[in-house]
């Protein structure tokens, strides 16, 4: 598959499973009756109603019902979305001494008693995502004062001497990149939503955090793990997940887009490495973990990598990457094939082995935002590629 022509049917047939399958499936049997997100479905798609709820997944479905409704895709979903922020914070929301707000748990259990205490940074950025959302998708002010209070916190409790947050509240190391990316993710969710110039300006700590800590412009890698300086971990600081290199290339391209300063340059830079890479070989697909030498570490494959691939090679179509439409739209065309092609419509499997097998296990709610992110790129960009001029470019 060479370019956009190619692109617009696989396009269109991952919207219309999206659409018609996905959503209507966990709109039927994710939620329970108090308005709470089961963690999975077991593989015959019934909700596992025993397992531990981890924060961070509620807020995820609040996002992604949030912008299916401002996408229109789905109807009647306010009040989903309604129950399940009140359930989430009456739950997981834990206040001090002194009534003010104290963070939110990393886990309930399955009856809604704290599992997990531990205050999780990625979990305080998902939950950020979710009131953004909550604002763009529903118009709710209340939103961005409760963002305000979680940013708070977060600054009082978990702000690093030395850039950044700690990951965890009690803290653990090593350190990790990928929370700081969320929050990237979140306050730029929050800006655009908002329109506020203050969410910009956190948006560009992070920005400056990857810069400094987290990306090796010689090699094009991305690092995970560190010490509590900054350094990269002795035992996991070699890691470097394909996924996050695609991420990180999607990011930054609506970072520039939003603060008008480009960031082509290593955008590209890290989609270029991801490719040379962090691709399986019969594939083509990401694998899930590689060496900073390029070699292999953890050759199995994630669905989420992929939604990531897909993500950031339309964000390299419209910089005028012509190939880049060929390889969005063959991963799309493997996830049909492979991951989506299960026998519960609106399902996936979400793991295949080192030799393209697929792995068993439950059908975790988590994949579910990587799937409406991408999504939700590959129907702009069908808006786009599906205008004449693109086509013949």
């Amino acid at each position: 598959m060479s370019g956009p022509s190619e692109f617009l049917a696989e396009a269109s047939e991952f919207i219309n499973w999206f659409k018609n399958k996905a959503l209507p499936l966990w709109m039927e049997v994710g939620v329970d009756e108090m308005g709470v997100f089961h963690e999975r479905l077991e593989p015959c798609g019934r909700p596992d109603g025993e397992a531990h709820r981890r924060v961070r997944v509620q807020s995820r479905q609040i996002y992604v019902f949030a912008q299916a409704y401002e996408l229109g895709w789905l109807d009647n979903v306010r009040g989903i979305c309604d129950r399940s922020t009140d359930e989430l914070f009456r739950l997981a929301a834990m206040h001090d001494e002194a009534g003010a707000f104290d963070g939110v748990v990393n886990a309930l259990t399955s009856d809604g008693r704290v599992a997990d205490p531990t205050r999780d940074l990625y979990t305080h950025a998902f939950l950020l995502l979710a009131l953004a959302w909550r604002r763009r998708a529903f118009g709710d002010e209340a939103a961005i004062e409760r963002a305000d209070e979680v940013i708070a916190y977060l600054d009082r409790r978990m702000k690093a001497e030395n850039g950044g947050w700690v990951e965890s509240l009690p803290a653990a190391t090593p350190r990790r990149q990928n929370p700081h990316m969320h929050l990237f993710e979140a306050f730029l969710a929050l800006a655009e939503a908002t329109g506020e110039e203050r969410f910009l300006k956190r948006a560009s700590e992070m920005r400056a955090l990857f810069e400094t800590v987290f990306f090796d412009p010689v090699s094009g890698n991305l690092y995970e793990f560190f010490t509590d300086d900054w350094s990269r971990d002795p035992v996991d600081g070699h890691i470097v997940e394909p996924g996050h290199l695609m991420e990180w290339a999607w990011l930054l391209e609506k970072y520039g887009t939003l603060t008008g300063d480009p960031q082509y340059v290593v955008s590209r830079r890290l989609y270029d490495r991801a490719l040379a890479v962090g691709r399986d070989a019969e594939s083509g697909l990401l694998v899930d973990r590689i060496s900073d030498d390029g070699s292999p570490l953890w050759s199995r494959r994630r669905l989420w990598p992929q939604t990531e691939f897909v993500k950031a090679a339309i964000s390299m179509g419209r910089r005028g990457d012509r190939h880049a439409y060929g390889l969005a739209a063959n991963v799309l065309a493997q996830l049909q094939s492979t991951y989506l092609n299960v026998d519960v419509e609106g399902a996936w499997r979400d793991r295949y082995d080192e030799q393209g097998g697929a792995l068993p296990g439950p059908i975790p709610a988590s994949s579910l935002y990587h799937l409406m992110c991408c999504a939700a790129e590959v129907h702009e960009a069908l808006q786009v590629v599906s205008e004449p001029a693109a086509i013949s470019a």
